[in-house]
């Protein structure tokens, strides 16, 4: 840890682990905390949901996932590729310096620049030909089709300022005439600035990250003048620290500890409906054998679509959604829930049939079944040793493997694993923001496919991806957007399982609001009682 913030924190860290907290410092436990304070090196929900905190894109969204003004005060499209945004007056970094055109264009940069991401940010400007500085205070993109999805897409890229050799030029192939500074200068404090309502006061990797409230901030006062994110991986250790009033608020509240937390006076559960998907992915893209699976005298099993629909078939969606989150959740067959643009109606949710998917793993050459090693973030682990047993009644001989959640990112990258238990929350509320992602043919040129580590090479569906981008008519893009989701289903491309509700437990006294996205903000917690 270096800068004075840092040496600050690590002196008050252990005032901050015991005793109650002061009327206006917020303590929160949660399962899964930012891997770095780089707001650009990888996309990931805790990074996004701690970054949000400190830095600030031109459009944000909203708890229902609907862009609202940010560091732009609006935006309009000047033609169909051209969109112009309005940028924030008097907005100042943390460190004094004041925002324009060029920290943008910056920001936008960078993003093409990260070296190792595990998932970039890039896939937000796939097809963006063009960023300009109007002036200071207007950007316009430019865009090769027509694309609805603009203002979606740059909620995801926050903006950090432009250091002075930059020559305020955008170029998708590249940017050049900057230096381009790696994590590491944002994860010992010196590059950690933003323009958002806190300001970074300590990190200290897979244990906490402290905030303090930037009373410079344009917007809304924050009512919390400090903010603690402590990481605790096991669910009954972080309701342990609520019930000892060490903790004002947890997330990703765990299911089984549900009895022990209502029972408690001063506790509420407070819990909605979410974007965030539980799927398995398999590696299909070649005849190789993938990793980990064994048993098929050579043969990738997963390249048969009756294996896939095995697979899937195997799964009692309900019963895993009883068993391991209480009935915090909801079974699926697609990537988003009922009611978000894609989302197809007709598509049937498989039943759990042992029968039928051992028919078709016979019917595949597989009458005996095969091995197969089951890779996942250790976070996650009961929900895949549920997932195994059900493998395990057809004769697919699951093995549970997890990690570190950055080393299982880091291993999927390199195409270490055959099958995969992840998941993934749709930022947009929009299936593109699922599909491209997970199961475009990977282009990073494109910004596509850049969670899709087996490489799935679906023709059809990228050119739907494609016509579906470049529609700004909205009943025939969400037609387009439904027939991708019928294709992703008859393919098996991927095997949603279970939509995850936010769940947390606040003490009483404060108002959250659950988010589609699930993320904690504080600035979006407040005391509860008249007025708020």
């Amino acid at each position: 840890m270096r800068g004075l913030g840092f040496a600050v924190w690590m002196a008050l860290a252990p005032v901050l682990a015991c005793g109650p907290a002061l009327a206006d410092s917020l303590r929160v436990g949660v399962h899964a905390l930012a891997n770095t304070l780089d707001p650009h090196f990888h996309n990931l929900a805790q990074n996004n949901e701690l970054a949000h905190h400190v830095f600030e894109p031109l459009v944000a969204r909203d708890a229902m996932l609907r862009p609202v003004a940010r560091l732009a005060v609006d935006w309009r499209t000047e033609d169909p590729r051209s969109w112009v945004f309005r940028l924030r007056p008097g907005v100042r970094f943390h460190d004094g310096r004041t925002f324009s055109a060029r920290d943008v264009l910056y920001s936008y940069c960078r993003v093409g620049r990260i070296e190792g991401s595990p998932t970039t940010f890039q896939e937000n400007l796939a097809g963006v030909t063009a960023v300009e500085a109007r002036d200071a205070m207007t950007v316009v993109v430019r865009t090769r089709e027509p694309d609805p999805l603009i203002p979606h897409a740059l909620s995801n890229i926050v903006v950090v300022p432009a250091p002075e050799g930059f020559d305020g030029r955008f170029d998708p192939k590249g940017c050049a005439g900057a230096d381009w500074p790696g994590r590491e200068a944002f994860d010992d404090g010196r590059l950690a600035v933003g323009t958002g309502p806190y300001r970074v006061a300590g990190y200290e990797p897979g244990r906490a990250a402290r905030l303090s409230r930037y009373d410079g901030y344009w917007g809304r006062r924050p009512a919390w003048s400090d903010v603690e994110f402590r990481l605790i991986l096991d669910g009954a250790a972080r309701t342990r620290a609520m019930m000892m009033g060490e903790l004002d608020l947890i997330s990703n509240l765990d299911p089984a500890t549900l009895d022990a937390l209502t029972s408690r006076h001063g506790i509420e559960i407070v819990a909605g409906p979410s974007t965030a998907v539980s799927f398995l992915q398999m590696d299909w893209s070649s005849d190789r054998v993938p990793p980990g699976v064994t048993g098929t005298d050579g043969r990738n099993p997963f390249q048969d679509v009756r294996v896939r629909r095995a697979v899937s078939m195997a799964i009692g969606r309900a019963e895993l959604v009883k068993r391991v989150h209480r009935g915090f959740g909801e079974a699926t067959a697609q990537l988003l829930p009922a009611g978000l643009p894609g989302y197809d109606p007709t598509i049937a949710i498989p039943s759990y049939d042992r029968d039928g998917a051992r028919a078709l793993l016979a019917e595949a050459g597989y009458p005996n079944g095969f091995g197969v090693v089951m890779a996942g973030a250790e976070v996650n682990r009961r929900v895949m040793e549920v997932l195994a047993f059900f493998l395990g009644t057809v004769g697919i001989r699951a093995e549970v493997a997890t990690y570190s959640s950055q080393e299982f990112y880091d291993r999927q990258a390199a195409r270490e694993f055959g099958l995969i238990f992840g998941g993934r929350i749709s930022i947009t509320g929009e299936l593109l923001n699922q599909v491209v992602p997970l199961l475009a043919t990977p282009d990073p040129a494109r910004g596509r496919g850049l969670s899709n580590p087996q490489a799935i090479a679906i023709p059809e569906l990228d050119v739907l991806l494609d016509r579906a981008h470049a529609t700004l008519d909205d009943n025939e893009r969400e037609g387009l957007l439904r027939e991708i989701a019928r294709l992703v289903d008859r393919e098996v491309a991927i095997v949603p399982l279970f939509l995850v509700q936010g769940r947390w437990a606040v003490r009483k006294g404060l108002a959250l609001a659950p988010r589609l996205d699930r993320h904690t903000l504080a600035a979006e917690i407040v005391p509860a009682g008249p007025g708020n």
